[in-house]
Parts: C-alpha cells; sequence; structure tokens
C-alpha cells in the first residue's frame, strides 16, 4: 500500500471555489445517477400497469435511491483513497479526496449529512406507503431500507469494506436490482407484484456489468492494492466471458418482461426490447477493448443504457 491516512489531505487547503465546485461535482458522479433512477423507473411502470400507482411514493423513492447512490459514491471515494487505493497510476478518472480536492475531512462530513438525508428520505417514505401498515412490511423495509445504507458506506469503507473481497457485485445486484424494483415496486404499488423480481434481476445485473466493467480496466491497480474484487479473483478472460453472460441474461430478462406481463398485443411495451442489439455490441466490444484508460467510455454507455432500459420499459408499461 503507497499511501497513508497521514499523507491525505485533513484539513484547509481546500481548492479555490470555482474548483471546489468541480470537485464537488465530479465526486458526486453524476454519470453513475442514471442507474438510480433505472429500477425506480422501471418498479413505477409496472405499478402504473396494476393500476396501482401513487406519485408521492414514486417520488419519495426516487430522491431515497438517489441519495443512496450519491452516499456510494461519496463513500467509495473516501475510502479507496484511505486504503490508498487511488493513487497517481489510477487509470480512471481522478477521485476527489485521493487527488487533494477535497480534504477527508471534509468528505467525511458530506458522507455523514447525504447518509443523514437517505435516513429521513427513508423514513418519510415508510410513513406515507400504505403497505407498510402492516407490521412484517414495515420491519421489513426498515431492515432493507438499513441494510442498503450500510452497503453504500461498506463497499469501501472499514476494514472489512466488502468491495475489497470480491462481493460487490452480488451487493450491486442485490440493491440495484431485487431490492430496488422489487420493493419501490411494492411501495408505489401497495402491493407485491411478482414480475418486478424478474425486471429487478435484469436492471441488476446491468448495473452489475457496470461494476464489472470499471473493475476490468482497474483490475492491474486493484490486485496491486490487495483490493480482491470479482475480476481481479476469476481473471481478465473469465470476468470478460462473465461480462457477456450478465449482459446477455439481462437483455433477454427485459426483453420478454412484455410477454412475463401479459401485454403481448401492446406494441409499445416491445419497443424497448430493440435496446438487446446495442446492449449486445457493447458488451462484444467490452470483452475486445485492453485494460486501462480505453474501457472508461464503457462505463457511461452502459450506466445510460440501463436507465433508458429502465425508464423507458417504465413509460411503456404505464401507457399500457
Amino acid at each position: 500500500m503507497h499511501s497513508s491516512k497521514s499523507e491525505l489531505p485533513i484539513s484547509g487547503s481546500s481548492p479555490s471555489s470555482p474548483r471546489s465546485i468541480s470537485a464537488w461535482v465530479q465526486a458526486l458522479r453524476p454519470r453513475t445517477l442514471p442507474l438510480a433512477v433505472a429500477p425506480i423507473a422501471l418498479a413505477g411502470g409496472l405499478a402504473a400497469y396494476q393500476d396501482r400507482f401513487s406519485t408521492q411514493v414514486f417520488a419519495l423513492c426516487l430522491v431515497t435511491a438517489l441519495f443512496l447512490q450519491i452516499l456510494s459514491n461519496l463513500a467509495n471515494d473516501l475510502g479507496d483513497a484511505l486504503k490508498g487505493t487511488d493513487d497517481a497510476a489510477r487509470t480512471g478518472p481522478k477521485r476527489a479526496v485521493a487527488s487533494g480536492w477535497i480534504s477527508a475531512r471534509q468528505m467525511r462530513f458530506a458522507v455523514g449529512l447525504v447518509a443523514v438525508l437517505a435516513v429521513v428520505s427513508g423514513v418519510a417514505l415508510l410513513m406515507i406507503a400504505p403497505v407498510v401498515r402492516e407490521t412484517w412490511f414495515l420491519v421489513g423495509f426498515g431492515v432493507a431500507g438499513l441494510a442498503a445504507v450500510a452497503s453504500a458506506l461498506g463497499y469501501t469503507l472499514g476494514k472489512r469494506a466488502f468491495g475489497y473481497s470480491g462481493l460487490g457485485d452480488l451487493v450491486v445486484f442485490l440493491f440495484f436490482g431485487l431490492v430496488g424494483v422489487v420493493g419501490a415496486a411494492t411501495l408505489v404499488s401497495g402491493a407485491f407484484l411478482w414480475q418486478s423480481t424478474v425486471a429487478g434481476a435484469g436492471i441488476g445485473m446491468l448495473a452489475a456489468g457496470v461494476l464489472n466493467v470499471n473493475n476490468l480496466r482497474d483490475q492491474k491497480g486493484d490486485a496491486l492494492h490487495g483490493k480482491r474484487t470479482l475480476v481481479v479473483r476469476l481473471g481478465d478472460a473469465r470476468a470478460r466471458r462473465y461480462h457477456i453472460v450478465l449482459v446477455g441474461v439481462a437483455g433477454i430478462l427485459l426483453a420478454g418482461l412484455p410477454a412475463i406481463l401479459g401485454s403481448l398485443t401492446v406494441w409499445w411495451t416491445w419497443i424497448p426490447s430493440l435496446l438487446l442489439l446495442p446492449a449486445i455490441k457493447q458488451a462484444k466490444e467490452v470483452t475486445m477493448t485492453p485494460i486501462g484508460p480505453a474501457l472508461n467510455p464503457y462505463l457511461g454507455k452502459l450506466s445510460m443504457l440501463t436507465a433508458l432500459w429502465g425508464i423507458s420499459l417504465g413509460v411503456a408499461f404505464s401507457l399500457a
């Protein structure tokens, strides 16, 4: 490990005002925010298709998801910097704390603030969602919410950060997929929709695919710093085949969702299925792209494709 906590800027010497604003915007990692929108948009569409839609609950689900995504981004920036993973050899975009643009103390405060906002938003969501009037739903969603906050913080922060032990893909699949879609669909509709599990699995696999591209790009540095991501554990060749499986299975699930919902005769619900073609094209290109900065564009591309698929399906089902 080539850096330590003492080497990080802890106080003072913050960037000038314009640079500081830019640093915070970069730390928020806006290109990842569509990953928070996709599961909620799709969940809302599923609820509307069943004629069970609450605008207030949907809006709070979206706000809570965005807070959790921002929390994850800020905590990851801080955690990787404290562990020395984001050094001068990093091939991805510069990170705020490691670059000295934001001090570790400032980032800790921001992480704490966004964590509080995520909890407040989540509590407000549980207070207005009719489904949680039943005790077991309230307990279940309360536990899931706390687990989401803990996972956002625990990816790189702490001595047992799960992002360093190869569990990141599973956590992303669960919280950006199954929990995100199934939980939001249940809250917005007021009832459990079994079809949301298929939708959640599809979106979750695409989100895991975004993380896989990130880890493919950073695999050399991650291995050097003891960050045992799934890519590091699998090796480059198998991790690329794994990427094809993730995107391929996700595409099949999402493309087949209209049939699963019984909307075979509603032609516009099939339009999002055309996204299967660029998804396969992107996945193939990822497998052929060398390690390093050349993979950077595919992070944004797959993130936006995931958002487009979730939103377009959500809109199509809401109009069906």
